[in-house]
């Protein structure tokens, strides 16, 4: 099984103006590929070629393996649960059910943005920073490196930003806050309503 990188669902300049076309070019054309293109590489003629999607390759062939393909296949899907969290400015709202669930887990809406931004500038060295359903309870949580919750039993990924240094710095230098300032703009509301609904089933 070959594992291919899936195509962004905006052009490379869909992000403008917060975040560069150079840096979508970079980070997803360059630095993304290259994960997919190591997975493959890893599992070529190994028992790991089975595996169809990315999720169970991590859930059933990979996982708490602390190995060069875990660390990949990770990172390959957090990327792409990460491009697909964002996209060019629309007028998409919070639901109702979702705006409510962020009301019973952190007081309000914009209560959760400055809960969310707060764990994400304050996130040490190469990490993610999540929202996850975990039971009927919205949480916030970073993981460092190539952390995933698909990992941990009972954690359903809602929302992710990239907070390793490649994914801000040519637009962002040394501004983890400037940068999340610009992701809250670009957050794809409609996509995390879905996966919302989806999670709560």
């Amino acid at each position: 099984m070959k594992f291919e990188l899936p195509k962004l669902k905006y052009p490379e300049d869909g992000l403008v103006p917060y975040i560069s076309k150079q840096t979508v070019q970079y980070h997803y054309g360059t630095h993304t590929k290259k994960y997919y293109d190591t997975v493959n590489k890893l599992i070529k003629d190994t028992v790991f070629e089975k595996h169809e999607t990315l999720d169970d390759l991590i859930i059933n062939g990979l996982v708490n393996a602390d190995t060069k393909l875990f660390n990949n296949a990770c990172q390959a899907w957090n990327h792409t649960f990460y491009w697909d969290s964002i996209g060019p400015k629309n007028d998409t709202d919070v639901s109702s059910e979702l705006n409510k669930a962020f009301t019973t887990s952190f007081g309000s809406f914009n209560k959760f943005k400055d809960n969310f931004t707060e764990v994400f500038v304050d996130g040490f060295g190469s990490m993610w920073t999540w929202l996850i359903l975990e039971g009927k309870d919205l949480r916030i949580k970073n993981t460092p490196n190539a952390g995933c919750p698909l990992t941990k039993k009972g954690q359903i990924p809602l929302l992710v930003v990239d907070g390793w240094e490649h994914s801000y710095y040519l637009q962002y230098p040394a501004d983890k806050a400037g940068y999340m300032k610009a992701i809250w703009n670009i957050i794809n509301w409609e996509v995390l309503n879905d996966r919302f609904k989806q999670a709560s089933a």
